[in-house]
């Protein structure tokens, strides 16, 4: 027994370090899209003659439906203590939130008194990169692990008798407000959980908060951006809270959505089974509510068509199967907790296998666009009008020094040594607007990063270059995890219309080719 409970141990931090590595890998200190909102409340907070009034009206402004007070009250004090907005530092505050909502999972696993291996589905299911959204987006990344991390405190606190444990349970669901726009739910959970035990009294004391806090998003949103609601089709919206649910099966590399749909149908006809029938006044069974009426939140805020799954979204679908693991845990035998751990292996080797290169892809294009800002004040990815209006904070907030742009990829001095760069000849098709690359002489790998460089005079851009991931089958056989065949989609790229040199940069080996061949970008 001592023997398995170490191995057993051994494998949960093996697992959990390995996830938190990979986010440390791939995060980068380059701002994405919604993180300008970020830049945005510290360009102010900056300014010597804000006003207290402004910055409170700042720090509870409504940004894209959601009040993000908590992440801008970190932002708040990295500021104070380094006085600038380092991206990864946020990426790893929201990994080890992550890190705790595991050790969550865990301490309410130590509950059941099962043997320590039976603890391991949990941490397959969790720490693996479907969500990889939260390892290189920070707004995206400290608003979505802040909210989890708040709620399930929530639950902690409310389950136990006192005043103490109220108010810090009130708290709590307070943060998960102000982290994101589905904490409005930890104050349902607290609710319904208060409900089944019988605590009505509580209820009562509990009202005044989320009444006060909706009044404020109400107030508030009058001058933030509330993106108009969608009509909900049924057509729609029904595959879509399907796909939400059962998102853990889209790792398989075909018929995703459909895998999806069947694993959601699964999953709800088991949470509706094991809330009625084995026990609906637990923590868990509440969580579990609380994820199924997000799913259902999303569906209503978006329209979805159940064939497309944002990462960030895919958070939900392996919490409600911890949840479910752990409701039906006292009920099943070991034969079939480890064919359960047999499968969250097989799910959490396939999770890697086809989202790890996503996420390598998405850092090199991190690095690419940090060089564009840096020589162009551009980002190749981000559309013209979404530019035009976030400059008027990005550019001033950049020159004063509040966020970076790690430019490793084209300075001055690799841009002349480009210019001198050797011949290569290289299968380079351009198909509308689109550069495809086949048998690609050198080496790939995930850290391996090889980017287009396009020149025009002084003028030049970066690109990385994305390259096919391997079949499951031949990364296990061959150990490789990329083909030797790359694209880079130029059709909506910001760049200046002209024709360009076309070179190849090897990063890892610091070298520039020339490949003798033009690309003329027509905008």
């Amino acid at each position: 027994m001592k023997m398995e409970k170490k191995l057993s141990i051994s494998l949960i931090i093996s697992i959990a370090w390995l996830f938190f590595f990979q986010i440390y890998r791939v995060s980068t200190n380059t701002p994405f899209l919604d993180d300008v909102n970020f830049i945005d409340f510290v360009y102010h907070l900056a300014q010597p003659n804000q006003s207290l009034l402004d910055f409170l009206t700042r720090l509870f402004m409504v940004d894209n439906n959601h009040m993000a007070v908590f992440p801008k009250l970190c932002l708040t004090i990295q500021y104070l203590l380094f006085h600038d907005i380092n991206f990864k530092r946020i990426l790893l505050i929201s990994a080890f939130q992550l890190i705790l909502i595991g050790a969550w999972f865990i301490w309410q696993f130590k509950q059941t008194k099962k043997p320590y291996w039976m603890a391991l589905p949990l941490l397959l299911c969790w720490f693996q990169p479907q969500y990889y959204e939260i390892a290189n987006w920070a707004m995206t990344g400290i608003q979505q692990s802040s909210v989890i991390l708040f709620s399930l405190l929530a639950l902690t606190c409310i389950e136990k008798p006192g005043k103490k444990y109220f108010i810090l349970a009130n708290i709590c669901a307070g943060l998960a407000f102000y982290s994101f726009g589905s904490g409005v739910l930890a104050f349902v959970g607290m609710a319904y959980f208060l409900f089944v035990n019988k605590r009505y009294r509580e209820i009562l004391w509990m009202i005044p908060l989320p009444v006060i806090l909706l009044g404020s998003y109400l107030f508030m949103k009058q001058m933030g951006s509330v993106a108009s609601p969608n009509t909900i089709h049924l057509a729609h919206a029904s595959p879509f809270f399907l796909n939400l649910l059962g998102s853990i099966a889209m790792v398989i590399s075909s018929n995703a959505s459909q895998a999806a749909w069947i694993m959601g149908i699964i999953v709800l006809a088991m949470s509706l089974f094991g809330i009625l029938k084995i026990n609906y006044q637990s923590k868990i069974s509440t969580f579990l509510l609380m994820l199924l009426a997000n799913c259902l939140l999303i569906v209503s805020s978006r329209e979805g068509l159940g064939i497309h799954m944002v990462s960030r979204f895919a958070t939900l679908s392996p919490l409600i199967a911890m949840c479910l693991y752990l409701l039906f845990l006292p009920r099943i035998s070991p034969k079939i907790s480890l064919g359960v751990l047999t499968l969250a292996i097989a799910f959490w080797g396939c999770s890697y296998m086809q989202y790890l290169p996503v996420m390598y892809q998405q850092k090199h294009q991190s690095k690419a666009e940090a060089a564009n800002w840096s020589r162009n004040r551009t980002w190749l990815y981000a559309s013209d009008r979404f530019q035009l209006f976030a400059s008027g904070v990005l550019i001033p907030s950049f020159k004063q020094g509040i966020w970076q742009s790690e430019n490793t990829l084209l300075t001055d001095k690799q841009f002349e040594l480009c210019l001198q760069a050797k011949s290569l000849a290289l299968p380079i098709k351009n198909e509308k607007q689109i550069l495809y690359l086949g048998n690609f002489p050198f080496d790939t790998a995930l850290d391996k990063a090889y980017y287009f460089i396009f020149i025009q005079g002084q003028k030049a851009y970066v690109k990385n270059i994305e390259f096919k991931p391997n079949s499951k089958k031949n990364m296990l056989m061959s150990g490789k995890w990329l083909m030797h065949e790359g694209s880079a989609n130029m059709q909506n790229t910001q760049m200046e219309q002209g024709t360009y040199q076309l070179f190849i940069f090897d990063e890892a080996k610091q070298r520039f080719w020339n490949t003798n061949q033009t690309f003329s970008h027509e905008g």
